[in-house]
């Protein structure tokens, strides 16, 4: 791995998110050993993207994830090749999950807001980066956006994302993983892009629902290179 972490344009310098959000489970990747997600969920409900793509990675060529029951009724997630040693362990497999299923939970928990930008449909909720609304309700996007879009690491344009068309063929976690006192503070490690200082983004109902008191606003904290979600939350409610 490079050893400069990916540095900020100072163009994009006001979208630096600082501590507004914390996301535990993305400081580091799990280890070899880790098999279930790190806030203990089935992986359709489990945030912890980056054991899904850690998952994924160590699947291939597998077309299959076991899921298996410990002693304890705990789930835990392991490649279809480990099946023969799953009985030694005293597991008992529930069930099997097809990769391209895991990836497609993966790519809407990570990309989410990035499917949103990248969305030829209007949206009812507007969306911004730093203090610049570049997706507002009803909109397919302004020319801010396009060109924000055209510089990022895995750029997208109007007439489509290469990036999240051909996911499938990108591989996971290519980066050598770093151990978690090596990540610079105020870095979060992307299962595409490594270490990097995240951007913070907001989205917001229209005008419409907070005339009516049912209005919120949510904050985003994204990767620089791919607009991954590493955390959201609720800023303000109606």
């Amino acid at each position: 791995m490079n050893e400069k972490f990916p540095s900020t344009p100072n163009s994009q310098d006001k979208l630096i998110l600082g501590s507004a959000l914390e996301a535990p489970l993305f400081k580091c990747t799990p280890g070899v050993r880790c098999d279930l997600p790190r806030d203990k969920k089935t992986l359709q409900k489990s945030e912890d993207v980056l054991f899904l793509a850690s998952l994924l990675k160590r699947s291939e060529p597998n077309q299959q994830i076991l899921c298996a029951l410990d002693s304890k009724g705990f789930r835990h997630f392991f490649p279809e090749s480990k099946e023969k040693g799953l009985a030694t362990m005293s597991m008992q497999i529930k069930s099997r999950i097809n990769r391209s299923t895991i990836r497609r939970i993966f790519a809407e928990k990570f990309y989410g807001f990035r499917r949103a930008l990248t969305s030829d449909t209007p949206l009812r909720n507007e969306l911004a980066l730093g203090d610049d609304v570049i997706k507002a309700v009803k909109s397919r996007g302004n020319k801010n956006l396009w060109i924000f879009a055209s510089e990022l690491a895995h750029p997208f344009s109007e007439k489509g994302d290469p990036l999240l068309d051909e996911l499938h063929r990108i591989p996971l976690l290519r980066w050598k993983v770093p151990s978690c006192s090596k990540i610079p503070k105020g870095f979060f490690f992307c299962p595409l892009d490594g270490p990097v200082q995240p951007l913070k983004a907001t989205m917001k109902t229209p005008e419409e629902s907070w005339r009516l008191r049912c209005g919120c606003k949510w904050q985003f904290s994204l990767c620089l290179s791919c607009l991954g979600v590493f955390a959201s939350k609720i800023i303000v409610r109606n």
